[in-house]
């Protein structure tokens, strides 16, 4: 179904589609400056993503996140990751090496049926939908971003994008090592969803018949709208013009601030590892080229929305993991045991090379056809130790306690926020937790939708230094398996000083990964 149709699906009435962000991201409007503000409705955890956009002496809160810059601090220690200098040493240490994410020749029998059951259920998933002809939710903002998008591609004849033909010049590889080449016209053939900032579209390359995803950032302004719609029922305002350059220069730079910060995201995770690798050895998505939309100006700007010129090709992804966990609510233990042995591993190669990647959570685990799954959403990484970037998100379910203090510190103090190694052990820890028991660890599961419950829950855990031990029962009643268990354990020591390091669960958990 072409969301841009007018009995398109509303958001809130389906499950998401291509990693889905339920509505897209919105500019805060903020003191000083506007910034992009990220607005992310987790079903079960309503308002569950706090997401800041780091700027100075700015401060907006909602239900779904924060914003805000703060000054540049001084790199701290690395804090118990494995530092890029000793991955080299792997065997003189004795620390088992990490094998390829995607070379599952020798998993477990159990893992082994967990990712026949997945790709089963992907596959049942894909046919539902079609025979239901219903597409994925799309917000307001992004369908009209896409009648925007079909009204430059049709040359103003449709606003419908299905069936469009899109035009790519300036092609490049994301790095040298991406040999494949390219074609220069793709057909629309499916709207796949709302990515992190942008329209996912599924297209067919004219001259290899290739399907790929086309991936095009758009954003919006809701302030800067809803002025605008108020001046239009107002007398017109004589400066109204300026006022609307400066808005479109404000979320066109944003956009393209955001971007760049994801780009890096990804080249920080990659470290030396070529482009052309990144799925195959470390399980993480990467673009396979960048390009521009041709005879489009750098940016599409009406009323407060923005849809930029500068788009990705990816791999046809089919969903995001937690997308299909939730259309699977009797997942058995097998499929639990090979996600979890899968998202493991992912995390310890940005572990070894000393990358945060501060938003762990399965709606950013892009699923593949075999029932396999990439990890994604860089926007927010940096490395361990060092002040976090501009745009730095984290999903309450899953943030480490104190990562959660020193980012509301940093909010009322503009003390840099710097997140250690041991922050994303924590999310892996409360993430495994929850895909096996169904619940967040610690009664986090309700005090996860709003800020100032979560601060208070988180503070109180704190101060009473609560043994992880706690956490046994309810992981025995739920068949979690013993070694699970026990790194569960390790991993979820409330205070970081505690907290398994990844070097250690190499050494003493590779039983989990290997």
């Amino acid at each position: 179904m072409d969301p841009t149709s007018p009995s398109a699906t509303s958001p809130s009435g389906n499950p998401k589609d291509f990693k889905m962000l339920d509505p897209p991201f919105l500019l805060a409007d903020l003191p000083q400056t506007g910034r992009l503000h990220r607005q992310h409705g987790r079903r079960r955890y309503s308002g569950a993503l706090l997401f800041m956009v780091l700027s100075s002496l700015a401060v907006a809160f909602s239900i779904f996140g924060v914003s805000r810059q703060l000054h540049h601090g001084e790199p701290g220690s690395l804090a118990g990751a494995v530092r890029p200098d000793q991955a080299g040493a792997s065997s003189a240490t004795g620390r088992p090496v990490l094998r390829r994410v995607d070379d599952e020749r020798r998993l477990p029998p159990d893992a082994a049926r967990g990712k026949q059951y997945l790709a089963q259920a992907l596959s049942a998933l894909e046919l539902k939908k079609a025979q239901e002809a219903s597409g994925p939710p799309a917000s307001e903002n992004a369908r009209e971003a896409l009648k925007m998008l079909a009204y430059h591609l049709s040359g103003g004849f449709s606003r419908k994008i299905v069936g469009q033909t899109v035009r790519l010049e300036e092609i490049a590889p994301f790095d040298d090592s991406v040999t494949q080449t390219f074609g220069t016209e793709y057909e629309v053939t499916r709207f796949l969803g709302e990515g992190l900032f942008s329209l996912i579209l599924e297209v067919k390359d004219k001259e290899s018949q290739r399907f790929f995803a086309l991936r095009v950032p758009f954003g919006a302004n809701q302030e800067d709208q809803e002025e605008i719609q108020a001046s239009r029922s107002t007398s017109e305002d004589e400066d109204s013009d300026e006022e609307g350059d400066s808005t479109e220069e404000r979320v066109t730079q944003e956009l393209s601030e955001l971007l760049l910060s994801e780009e890096e995201g990804i080249r920080t995770a990659l470290d030396k590892t070529p482009a052309a690798k990144g799925a195959s050895h470390r399980g993480i998505a990467v673009p396979l080229a960048t390009a521009e939309l041709e005879d489009m100006p750098a940016d599409l700007y009406a009323d407060g929305l923005v849809v930029s010129n500068k788009v990705q090709l990816t791999e046809l992804f089919y969903g995001d993991l937690e997308t299909l966990v939730e259309h699977s609510p009797l997942l058995p233990l097998d499929a639990k045991v090979y996600i979890a042995q899968r998202l493991l591993l992912q995390v310890l190669y940005l572990q070894e090379i000393g990358a945060c990647h501060n938003d762990l959570k399965l709606s950013s685990c892009f699923m593949r056809a075999d029932g396999s799954f990439l990890l994604g959403d860089f926007a927010s990484t940096n490395v361990a130790g060092t002040e976090a970037g501009k745009f730095v998100g984290a999903t309450l379910a899953f943030i480490e306690p104190e990562l959660f203090m020193s980012i509301k510190k940093g909010l009322e103090t503009a003390t840099p926020v710097v997140p250690e190694a041991k922050s994303d052990l924590w999310s892996l820890g409360a993430l495994l937790y929850e895909l096996f028991t169904g619940d967040l660890p610690y009664g986090l599961s309700a005090p996860a939708h709003s800020m100032d419950r979560l601060y208070l829950h988180l503070t109180e855990l704190l101060q009473r230094d609560i043994s992880s031990a706690v956490l046994v029962p309810d992981m025995t009643k739920s068949h979690v398996p013993e070694r699970w268990q026990e790194l569960l354990t390790r991993l979820l020591q409330v205070k970081r000083e505690k907290r398994i390091t990844a070097d250690e669960v190499m050494r003493e958990f590779s039983d989990l990964w290997q």
